[in-house]
Parts: structure tokens; sequence; C-alpha cells
């Protein structure tokens, strides 16, 4: 093992120690993580949602796909959590949309990536829309 990886691993634990940084390094490490060229499952898909308000439109990453149950009659609603850009690529927000109001691409993750970066500059002319 190189002397780099020792001093983050050693780095790391000191911060998964201390109640305080736990939580926060925790969540940055997986936002880390979620853009790492290595990284295959963070993402599932580029996506386009109606957001912030009707008529308007914004790119996200579809993370994860969860059920909402009614606590009295056991009624299931289908979620998709979308990540939003909002600053760059490492800050956003986390939306929850019936499984409907997103609209899969077919732009890979790696293109996605780009477009958010470029501040929609690399953005195709066309889109196709493809099954979630």
């Amino acid at each position: 093992m190189s002397s780099e990886k020792w001093t983050i691993g050693v780095m790391d634990n000191l911060f998964l120690r201390i109640p305080v940084f736990k939580g926060i390094y925790t969540g940055l490490k997986q936002l880390a993580n979620a853009f790492s060229p290595d990284n295959t499952s963070s993402f599932k898909k580029f996506v386009i949602v109606e957001y912030p308000r009707p008529g308007t439109f914004a790119f996200g990453f579809l993370t994860k796909e969860c059920t909402l149950t009614a606590e009295e009659d056991h009624q299931e609603t289908s979620l998709m959590a979308v990540y939003i850009p909002t600053n760059n690529l490492y800050l956003g927000e986390i939306i929850l949309f019936k499984d409907g109001d997103v609209f899969s691409t077919n732009i890979p993750i790696e293109e996605g990536i780009k477009i958010i970066m470029s501040g929609g500059i690399a953005t195709p002319s066309r889109i196709l829309e493809s099954k979630v």
C-alpha cells in the first residue's frame, strides 16, 4: 500500500470517529464518489424533469427509485429521486418525482456531466427520450 493511500485511510478513519464530522464527511464522500469515473452505480440515468415550476425543465441524474406507502390505506406511490445540480456539479437538490414526471434521455451519464459543467453549451440539438 502506498503512503498516500495509507494517509487517506488514516484520515478517513479519523473523520468517521468524530461525531460532528461523521455525517457531513460521509455525505461529502458519497457525493465525491458519485462523480468518480470508476463509479457506475450512483447515477442511474441522465434525465429531464419539469422543475422548478410548470413549463420549465431541468437536467438531473436519477439516483434512486423508492415507494411511498400511506400509513392509513397502504396505498403506494412510486417515486424517483433526482439529483439536480444547482451550482456546477457538486451542489444541488434531491427532488422526489412521481414515476411519470421523469423523462429519461439517451444521453450517457458522462455526457450529462459535460452538459452540466459546460453550462448547457454541450447540450445536443436533439435529445431522444428513452424508457426509464
